[in-house]
């Protein structure tokens, strides 16, 4: 995917500045793989650029996420490994322009870290019994 997003002001008369602009772009590749069976492979690939960003600010990063799941008892949980910003790049770097400023920013951002988590599908919660079968649909 791919996302433009442009902002201009145009300031009175008062200001030095007679107008100001910028652009983001964002681009975006997710990717998902299951094969072998009962393995889940995914990617979350993206590039941000910001335009007319101040001095000193990073204009532009790569973030990339990457998880690794397994699917078990007859598919009906996944235990999933995710690791967030594998390249360590991620920055939270903004440009804001109001009628009456003109801030470019850096925030902190939570940088590489690793999740953990177990699914539990309930596509067939509310399906029959079957005669003389067990209560649990996996059993």
């Amino acid at each position: 995917s791919y996302n433009f997003t442009y902002r201009q002001t145009n300031f009175s008369d008062n200001y030095p500045v007679g107008e100001a602009s910028n652009a983001v772009h964002r681009i975006n590749l997710q990717t998902t793989s299951r094969w072998p069976k009962h393995v889940v492979f995914g990617n979350d690939f993206g590039y941000t650029y910001t335009t007319q960003i101040a001095n000193g600010f990073k204009p532009d990063f790569f973030l990339w996420n990457s998880s690794l799941g397994y699917n078990f008892l007859q598919d009906h949980l996944l235990f999933k490994v995710k690791v967030y910003d594998m390249l360590n790049q991620n920055i939270g770097t903004t440009r804001n322009i109001t009628p009456t400023s003109i801030r470019d920013e850096e925030n902190t951002v939570l940088r590489r870290y690793v999740m953990f988590s177990l699914t539990f599908k309930l596509d067939k919660f509310a399906k029959k019994k079957e005669e003389g079968g067990s209560p649990f649909w996996w059993f």
